[in-house]
């Protein structure tokens, strides 16, 4: 890996995520680990930025815990359902103060954890208690029984992504870098639409290409209308 291929990774990730990636993030879409270039070429990762043409990522202070509980709290009200992992990617994308997804996953814990979490701080701020029953319901579906063979289920996610005026359904278990890498082939911005979480990723792909099969252009590339949108977006697992 050379010098100059790294520089020009990084500007196709700015490109396509509108901003320069942190590390983690670059080595998370293209598969470059730290060794590529650490002690080669740089010393440090916000020297690649700028050589780049890109200011040095700053660190910024821990979104507070309760801060974070609170953020996501609002997101379930203003959704009228608890977030998948594809609606806190989308948030985080459109909205630059929304954290991370994956802020909300290293401080708040996997999808069950973060619900307990933020059922207690709901419970002691005296949040309605229409949202905490709707927190509660969702971590009851979220139970599993001891009969389950989970080791043999593998969560992925068949998303919806824009480019121009077409939309694209596929299954990735990374949303990221398979936005990443369908950006990389095409001339317009690729723009997440939402993702279904679910441990059936090829049936539950198989559903909407079929429902769609009337609107298919190529691939798996379709001209939807606003209602199929709609359609897609109401639904957020299948487990």
């Amino acid at each position: 890996m050379t010098r100059d291929q790294i520089i020009e990774e990084v500007k196709r990730i700015a490109k396509i995520e509108g901003k320069a990636p942190g590390r983690q993030k670059f080595e998370k879409v293209t598969g470059i680990s730290r060794s590529a270039w650490y002690g080669q070429y740089w010393t440090k990762w916000g020297d690649v930025l700028i050589e780049a043409g890109f200011q040095a990522n700053s660190k910024t202070a821990p979104f507070p815990i309760e801060n974070l509980l609170q953020t996501y709290l609002n997101f379930t009200e203003e959704l009228g359902r608890v977030p998948t992992e594809g609606d806190l990617l989308l948030k985080a994308r459109n909205d630059k103060s929304f954290p991370a997804r994956t802020t909300f996953e290293k401080r708040l814990g996997r999808k069950n954890e973060r619900l307990s979490q933020t059922i207690k701080y709901a419970q002691k701020t005296g949040a309605p208690s229409h949202l905490i029953e709707m927190l509660e319901n969702a971590k009851t579906e979220e139970v599993v029984h001891p009969s389950d063979n989970i080791e043999d289920s593998q969560t992925e996610y068949v998303y919806l992504m824009k480019s121009g005026k077409y939309y694209k359904i596929g299954r990735t278990n990374s949303i990221d870098r398979r936005r990443y890498e369908i950006g990389l082939h095409l001339p317009e911005t690729i723009k997440p639409i939402h993702s279904i979480e679910t441990d059936d990723p090829s049936g539950i792909e198989a559903y909407w290409h079929n429902r769609f099969r009337g609107k298919r252009k190529k691939g798996e590339w379709f001209d939807l209308a606003a209602k199929d949108i709609r359609a897609f977006r109401r639904r957020k697992n299948f487990m």
